[in-house]
């Protein structure tokens, strides 16, 4: 359908569209020949065309009938109509892949063209404006790259009415795989790739393939529009607000300022567009081409801007992004589709100015706080920044040390003060807010502080002081009297350590030159505390005063001086130390180191001393001082020692395992002083004191265990052939703590436990018996290392184990208690039949039984024997089993008829003590017989009298046909009136239509062939016999039609008696020869007798035949038969019937030796029985109407209209 641009609906705009074709050069072409290839056009050129030439191509794939018939594509004044005939299948085809000038795609025809433009377009535009396919239809739009390289997208589009817009995302392109997926207007089935997808920005070729899909659509309708790219669009803006504090935030409470003027301008400096704030503060700047951009905000009259990306620009959503001067922000780039409101300015109200200062002071005590008489110090520069870090002013402190910044805009700042060469900051808010230090000691900043309009905050100060020294002198002196004396040596190397007044806190420590002197410089003004520590032999000289440069200023008995006060910038080098050598008499420490043998930490009787330990001695801080060995009593000693603290230390021997109990008894002299790692406490040692009682213990670890083992003659003793149990669980507990278990272990493969690593001292062990054991008697026999310690509870004695033994005498003996069983298994003929019925036999078959019998118990079994209890002889191989044996015992006999049992029993004895043991297994089978017996009888036997077709010879009730006594049917049994056919006596309906002689299912009843049949075949409701008599209820003739109930006097009544004196019977069938399957049980039990009857109507002379067969346990069949002969009297033509049983003279009727109607009196017929000469209807020789004239029936008897016949 071609639509005139006149009515074509206004196009929606695009921004910045990139035009694929425009469809304003005209292109057309038309195919109305079925078949591939089509119709191409390559004419179009121009530059409103991608690539410059559009190739279309129209194809009639399929053209059903007729000549005017034609797939068309129409191109030209912006639109693009495609359409195909109601009776044409066809396709179309858009090509843009470069000036080739065939529709033979070139894959890189375009060159590579930058479809996106640079990442700047979205999707792929077009209309539809019109589509009238009411299923829909599927278009292609496929790109390529290279032959290689493309991707392929099948879209379905419903009915469209009115125009609609339908946009491609580029993206869908690179989804290979995808599909289904909805796009709003279509949706895409399908996505498919070649090697990769294609890529936008190296398009070499694409083209749009239209009405495609496994059934393309006839009578297709197709207008589009041009087709482009769309450049996806941005936009800037946010807010401006009233800054009230100055701090460049958008903080709680601040509002927005409406009406301010914005203008936007491209990073080049062209005005782009103008806008107001709203009343909200609020502005934006919408529909904007990607690109670069910047903001102009004009200051609102009343207002100063605020600081520009206040805390460097971490808060850019909140700060104010203006320059104070210019009120332009940065340039930014805009991509497409970014929609960028991060761009704001803050104006500050025009208010009074506010001012900040105060003063700089010595702080000759450190202590934070401006002290009364503490000096301004002058020239000390002084800095203030906004809270952002930028400056806003500098000055210097003015003779008194005082400064001022004033003039400030309200806002945030902090001072910074500048430490003159030679001083450090003092500490910080450690007072008054007037009266301390604001400044941080490393960094000089004060905090940040908020000044309003016309506050003036002189608050901020900052305390300085110069370093102070301590020091002086250490001293040999020699007279002792406490001054510096000439020729009185320096001490060198003395340790001093610089305290705080309290002496809690080291602030400290160095050593003294060589000649003696000492100094801590740098410090702090403050109060401060000097302890000198004494080298080894010397002690302080006393402590005189009055002389501050020559006495000494050490406390003799703590080597501490009195607190010295230090003021900014003062050395004090006055702090002395003398002290001189002293003279004592020595000490010694030792004593001893033994074999402690049971461990208990006490030197007993006999225990021997260790020669050759290496005994260390230390100071208490570990400082080692002299090693010595034990001699060959063990004994070691220490001499020469100064008094003091010291500590031994132990070396472990070689052979030994671990220190003895440390400080055990109330002897100090005998006990062990050595700790697990060897060490001795500290022990001091006064001037000539001698200390001979520090000793140490050591021991050898011990092992305890053996054996636990199967006692198979519960003697208690470990006999040969006993063997060793493995897995057994043993428990070790000391005999102090009998409660706590200690260890626990397992017996291993040969029954051998053992616990090792043990401490010298008294144990017992307890054995847990594994499940089914007892304990062997306990002690027996004398030889300790092969008897059973365990008790009944499996618990031992408790055993003393020395240093170093090893004790493995301590054993369990276990068995299992007698518990004498013995199994039999009797099997018959090989089977193990201990429910019937077993195996199925005949009489008089061979029988074999087996009795398995099996020693099941744990004990020895003797004087076995195995007996029936039908007197079956019963022979075995022997009468005694070991544990766990078996044999097999036979016996035999004959097969008797019916179900037979009998049960195999065995007796045997412990072997230990006598125990008889007993069991017994029974087994079955059935032998089989053949006893079965029937009798059949009729009531009555003779019955009356009838032709031998079955009619009535006399003709009282009315003539009948051959087939039926109610209706007249022609020679073929079709439809005469307004009875019925031969098949069918409740509704009519010729031979051959839908109930017929060939089986269809006709409504009441049934013809020959079909669902009941003349020969004996059943339906859900019962029999019939071979001549299609349904026995009970209906009377059929011979060819299996009804003719009426059954006449009287000719119901007969069949009894049939079933005997079964043999074996049982399964599936039990009984059948008549004549009457077909009778009801029946379906078992038949020994003995059981069962009588049924069935009723029949009977023509003529009968004889039937019953067979009654059933299954015999063996499942070979049983039967029996018997028969009966009803007589039926009067078969016969001798009076008044033709030979077919007819009336011959005509008395009723006059009929020809045929039966049918020999004089025409009534009618006339031909010899076959049809009108010969048509006086009522003329029918052809089969009995169908020739002409029609008044109904027809063609010769195969369907009915073609009307009634008659």
């Amino acid at each position: 359908m071609l639509v005139p641009l006149a009515m074509l609906p206004a196009l929606v705009p695009t921004a910045q569209a990139g035009i694929i074709d425009s469809f304003t050069v005209a292109q057309q072409a038309i195919d109305t020949t079925a078949g591939a290839g089509g119709v191409s056009d390559t004419s179009a050129f121009g530059a409103s065309i991608l690539g410059g030439q559009r190739d279309i191509n129209a194809d009639s794939l399929i053209i059903s009938s007729g000549s005017a018939a034609e797939t068309n594509i129409t191109i030209g004044s912006g639109v693009l109509d495609f359409s195909t005939d109601s009776l044409v299948t066809g396709t179309g085809l858009v090509q843009w892949d470069g000036p080739d000038q065939d529709t033979t795609l070139d894959p890189t025809g375009l060159g590579g063209i930058d479809l996106t433009e640079g990442g700047t377009v979205g999707p792929i535009s077009f209309q539809i404006l019109f589509a009238q396919p009411t299923a829909g239809f599927r278009f292609t739009v496929e790109a390529y790259t290279d032959a290689g390289t493309y991707s392929i997208v099948e879209f379905y589009s419903p009915e469209v009415p009115a125009a609609t817009a339908v946009n491609i995302p580029l993206g869908i392109f690179q989804d290979c795989g995808t599909g289904p997926v909805n796009l709003g207007m279509v949706d895409v089935l399908s996505v498919s790739c070649g090697s990769g997808p294609v890529d936008f920005t190296n398009l070499g070729a694409l083209q749009m393939r239209i009405n495609t899909g496994p059934n393309p659509t006839t009578s297709l309708d197709l207008t589009i529009a041009e087709i482009n790219t769309v450049q996806t669009l941005a936009a800037i803006g946010d807010y401006v607000w009233e800054d009230n504090n100055s701090n460049g935030i958008q903080d709680n409470g601040e509002s927005g300022i409406a009406g301010v003027n914005v203008n936007l301008y491209t990073c080049g400096g062209v005005l782009v567009d103008s806008t107001v704030t709203n009343a909200g503060g609020n502005y934006q700047f919408t529909g904007l081409m990607p690109g670069d951009y910047y903001v102009e905000f004009i200051t609102p009259a009343g207002y100063t801007p605020t600081q520009q990306d206040a805390n460097g620009n971490a808060q850019d959503a909140l700060d104010s992004d203006a320059d104070p001067f210019t009120g332009l922000t940065i340039c930014t780039t805009l991509v497409a589709g970014e929609v960028d409101n991060t761009w704001d300015a803050g104006f500050v109200p025009e208010q009074a100015t506010a001012a900040i200062g105060d003063y700089v002071w010595e702080d000759s005590n450190a202590n934070g706080v401006q002290d009364l008489g503490e000096p301004g110090i002058p020239n000390v520069t002084v800095n203030l920044y906004t809270c952002v870090g930028d400056l806003a002013g500098s000055m210097l402190t003015d003779l008194n040390g005082n400064y001022l910044f004033s003039d400030l805009a309200p806002g945030d700042y902090y001072v910074e003060f500048v430490a003159p060469a030679g001083y450090s900051f003092t500490q910080q808010n450690v007072g008054n807010d007037g009266t301390d230090s604001d400044a941080d000691p490393i960094t000089g900043q004060a905090d940040c502080t908020t000044l309003t309009a016309g506050e003036t905050d002189l608050t901020w100060d900052a305390g300085l002081y110069r370093p102070a020294a301590l020091g002086d002198f250490v001293w040999n002196d020699l007279n002792q009297n406490g001054i510096q004396d000439d020729g009185e040596p320096g001490i060198g190397g003395v340790t001093v350590r610089l305290w705080n007044c309290a002496g809690t806190v080291n602030l400290a420590t160095i050593a003294t030159d060589v000649n003696g002197f000492y100094l801590f410089d740098n410090l702090a003004p403050g109060s401060y505390m000097v302890e000198f520590v004494l080298p080894n032999g010397f002690v302080f000289s006393p402590q005189i005063g009055g002389i501050p440069a020559l006495d000494s200023n050490a406390n003799p008995a703590t080597g501490r001086t009195e607190c010295v006060d230090l003021e900014s910038g003062e050395n004090d080098l006055t702090i002395d130390a003398g002290m001189y050598e002293q003279v004592v008499a020595t000490a010694e420490l030792g004593d001893y180191v033994w074999h402690d043998m049971n461990a208990n930490g006490v030197q007993d009787a006999n225990e021997p001393g260790i020669p050759g330990v290496i005994v260390e001695l230390t100071d208490c801080v570990g400082t080692p001082i002299a090693t010595t060995l034990t001699d060959a009593s063990g004994l070691y000693l220490f001499t020469g020692l100064d008094a003091g603290d010291y500590q031994v230390h132990f070396n472990l021997p070689v052979g030994y395992d671990a220190f003895t109990l440390q400080d055990q008894g109330a002897d100090d002299a005998r006990d062990s002083d050595a700790d697990g790692n060897g060490d001795s406490p500290c022990v001091s040692l006064a001037a000539g004191e001698s200390n001979r009682t520090i000793d140490a213990g050591v021991f050898q670890l011990a092992a305890l265990g053996d054996y636990v083992w199967e006692d198979l003659n519960r003697n208690g003793i470990q006999d040969d052939g006993d063997t060793g149990i493995a897995g057994v669980e043993v428990r070790l507990y000391r005999c102090d703590a009998p409660a706590l278990v200690i260890a626990t272990t397992s017996t291993d493969a040969n029954g051998f436990y053992l616990f090792s690593g043990l401490t010298p001292e008294q144990y017992f062990v307890e054995f847990v018996s594994p499940a089914g054991y007892v304990f062997s008697p306990k002690d027996q026999g004398g030889d300790e290392t092969l008897d059973s310690d365990a008790d009944a509870s499996g618990t031992t004695d408790c055993v003393t184990l020395s240093s170093g033994e090893t004790n493995l005498d301590v054993d369990a003996g276990l068995y299992i208690p007698a518990a004498p069983a013995i199994d039999i298994e009797k099997h018959t003929n090989g089977e193990d039949a201990d429910t019937p019925t077993g195996p199925i036999l005949s009489v008089g078959d061979a029988v074999t039984w087996e009795y398995f019998v099996t020693n099941t118990g744990n004990v020895d079994l003797i004087n076995i024997v195995v007996t029936d209890d039908q007197a079956v002889t019963v022979t075995c191989p022997t009468d005694v089993l070991a544990v766990g044996a078996s044999m097999t015992c036979t016996g035999a006999g004959i097969a008797v008829a019916g179900q037979y049992e009998n049960t195999g029993s065995v007796v045997g004895f412990s072997v230990f003590d006598n125990t008889m043991v007993t069991d017994a297994d029974p087994s079955h089978y059935i032998a089989a017989l053949c006893d079965l017996n029937i009798t059949k009888t009729a009531t009555p036997d003779k019955i009356g009298n009838y032709d031998k077709d079955g009619y009535d010879k006399d003709g009282s009730y009315s003539s009948y046909d051959k087939y039926d006594r109610y209706s007249s049917y022609d020679k073929d049994g079709s439809y005469s009136y307004s009875s019925y056919d031969k098949y069918d006596r409740y509704s009519s309906y010729d031979k051959d239509s839908s109930y017929d002689k060939d089986g269809s299912y006709s409504y009441s009843s049934y013809d020959k062939d079909g669902s009941y049949d003349k020969d004996g075949s059943y339906d859900k409701d019962g029999s019939y016999d071979k001549d299609g008599h349904y026995v009970g209820k209906s009377y059929y003739d011979k060819d299996g039609y009804d003719s009426g109930a059954c006449p009287t006097g000719h119901e007969v009544t069949y009894t049939y008696v079933v005997s079964n004196l043999g074996s049982a019977l399964a599936n039990v069938l009984v059948s008549d020869d004549k009457l077909g399957m009778i009801s029946f049980p379906n078992q038949l039990a020994n003995g059981q007798s069962v009588t049924v009857t069935k009723t029949a109507c009977i023509e003529k002379t009968t004889t039937n035949v019953v067979t009654v067969t059933g299954n015999l346990p063996t499942g070979a069949i049983c039967s029996a038969t018997d028969s009966t002969t009803v007589t039926v009297d009067g078969h016969d033509d001798k009076d008044g019937y033709d030979k077919d049983g007819y009336d011959k003279d005509g008395s009723y009727s006059g009929y020809d030796k045929d039966g049918y109607d020999k004089d025409g009196s009534y009618s006339s017929y031909d010899k076959d029985g049809y009108d010969k000469d048509g006086s009522y209807s003329s029918y052809d020789k089969d009995g169908y109407d020739k002409d029609g004239s008044y109904s027809s029936y063609d010769k195969d008897g369907s009915y073609s209209g009307g009634g008659g016949w």
